[in-house]
């Protein structure tokens, strides 16, 4: 075999394992949590569920920051 060859088999067969494993994991990742990535429509509303109650907890955090800042003596 030419040097390239082996190269070639080497670089094809990392290809297939890596390839391989990622179908593994995101088989596992589905078994562990059907719901949440099967439905696109589902995945869509519970992102913006959390987005939205993120985007409560910081309303509430700058609330405090302006408290805090205005009732300092400056």
């Amino acid at each position: 075999m030419r040097p390239r060859s082996v190269r070639h088999i080497a670089g094809v067969l990392a290809v297939t394992v890596a390839s391989g494993l990622l179908f593994s994991v995101s088989a596992l990742n589905e078994r562990k949590n059907p719901a949440g990535t099967s439905d696109l429509t589902t995945l869509v509303h519970t992102r913006q569920a959390q987005v939205a109650a993120l985007d409560a907890e910081v309303g509430a955090l700058d609330a405090q920051i302006q408290n805090f800042s205005t009732s300092q003596p400056g």
